[in-house]
């Protein structure tokens, strides 16, 4: 019997990336000199669309870029995946927006944002979006994009009955009160920490910092991304756990391995209705991105997620 595709609506940002390899991030005040520049096409919801689809998801893209050259670029970029690009905003009042993201020698990356255009993604533009349907199974949300628009979207997916999958990433940008209700929550270790005051550093700081999660948005399940420790898994019901991730992988650039994990989490508990299963998945996944350069590039095929389990003694 043939598996339908997951069916997957993407609602946040897009950015084009200057990304710049250096040997060490500079002090304060300091000027240090990169080795390699290159624009990459980048942002939390770009990455994740280009995630999910390569992953063998039906995607469509809800987004706000300028009507610039960088727009156009990033726009036929995601038409080439075969990701839907008609519910995303040209717009001639903002420009595209741009991260600039120095990475190290160990593949560690900061990141600067000019968000642009995403902050005029509209909510008129979701409403159209899940009304033209087909119904997505699951909504991929980051907080790239304005408080109102977050809201709606969840208000929306609620109503309907669609599974809400939050990068609770970048910290800072909204208030836990504009995604009250997501049913998963996803940050990473820095976010972690600015959400809850937790630094997730073991087993007992996860556990911690993931029910406080629970607790403060309302969500079901909280998932908490922690690089080279793998992730910790607070599902409904039952005790947190820390799912290791694969030590044979060489890191040299991290950029886009959160929102690959997300994508790949999402994607697989739709597909399995296994928590476990669904977090070693995306584990598979962001390892693979990290060992590549580039944001949207470096995300995985399905069929390169698939082998790699296989070699690691799990076949997916």
């Amino acid at each position: 019997m043939t598996r339908q595709p997951v069916r997957v609506l993407v609602v946040g940002s897009m950015n084009m990336d200057l990304v710049l390899t250096v040997e060490r991030f500079p002090q304060p005040n300091e000027t240090v000199f990169g080795t390699a520049t290159r624009e990459v096409a980048g942002g939390k919801g770009g990455n994740q669309a280009v995630a999910a689809r390569r992953l063998g998801a039906e995607t469509r893209m809800v987004a706000a870029v300028g009507a610039d050259a960088n727009g156009r670029r990033l726009i036929a970029g995601l038409a080439a995946e075969g990701i839907g690009t008609e519910d995303i905003a040209r717009l001639e009042t903002a420009a595209t927006g741009l991260a600039v993201i120095p990475v190290d020698a160990e593949g560690n990356n900061q990141i600067m944002v000019f968000p642009g255009a995403n902050l005029a993604l509209d909510v008129e533009q979701v409403r159209a979006a899940l009304a033209a349907g087909p119904v997505p199974d699951v909504v991929l949300l980051q907080l790239e994009i304005t408080p109102a628009a977050i809201r709606e979207t969840v208000r929306l997916a609620r109503e309907q009955g669609i599974l809400t999958v939050l990068d609770a990433g970048p910290a800072g940008a909204v208030e836990m009160a504009d995604f009250a209700g997501i049913d998963v929550i996803s940050p990473n270790e820095s976010e972690t920490l600015a959400w809850t005051g937790i630094d997730p550093v073991d087993d007992a700081a996860c556990q911690a910092a993931s029910r406080l999660l629970l607790e403060q948005s309302g969500a079901r399940v909280a998932v908490l991304k922690l690089g080279r420790r793998g992730a910790w898994l607070q599902p409904p019901g039952a005790e947190g756990r820390r799912i290791p991730t694969f030590e044979t992988v060489r890191a040299v650039d991290s950029t886009a391995a959160g929102d690959a994990f997300t994508a790949a989490l999402a994607l697989r508990f739709v597909e399995t209705g296994d928590w476990d299963e669904a977090v070693r998945f995306g584990n598979a996944a962001g390892s693979i991105c990290v060992s590549r350069h580039g944001a949207q590039p470096s995300l995985p095929q399905r069929e390169e997620v698939q082998r790699f389990l296989a070699e690691q003694g799990g076949v997916t």
